[in-house]
């Protein structure tokens, strides 16, 4: 049983006219987005019992967690306590880049019964 492959005739171009095509690698790509990773958002499910231990203007840390559901982007207060969770579109983002090493802060903007806003930044 021998495989017939068929052929597909691409259209000729002239040599001289093509563009070289540099190609990066994707790393250096995913490193410069990761880089630029920057926006506001809102905790999820907030420990009620660690608002009153968040402060405005405090840099909280952002690891990831990982449990039956999946991983999760998991924002921790300086006693290395959960105080909630990321979940929108940017913080899925924020999963690779965790992944690969690299570092986030989550500094507190604001303060509402239990609505913490946050702004995350790649801390150096």
């Amino acid at each position: 049983g021998g495989k017939k492959y068929s052929t597909v005739h691409k259209p000729y171009t002239s040599p001289l006219r093509e563009e070289p095509q540099v190609k990066t690698g994707s790393l250096f790509n995913e490193d410069d987005d990761c880089a630029k990773i920057n926006f506001i958002d809102i905790l999820q499910n907030v420990n009620s019992q660690e608002i009153s231990s968040i402060h405005i203007g405090e840099i909280l840390r952002v690891i990831l967690s990982n449990s039956n559901s999946g991983t999760t982007v998991t924002v921790l207060n300086n006693e290395g306590n959960i105080c909630g969770y990321l979940i929108s579109p940017e913080a899925i983002k924020l999963i690779e880049c965790l992944q690969k090493k690299v570092q986030y802060g989550a500094k507190v903007l604001r303060i509402l019964d239990r609505t913490i806003t946050v702004q995350i930044f790649k801390r150096n």
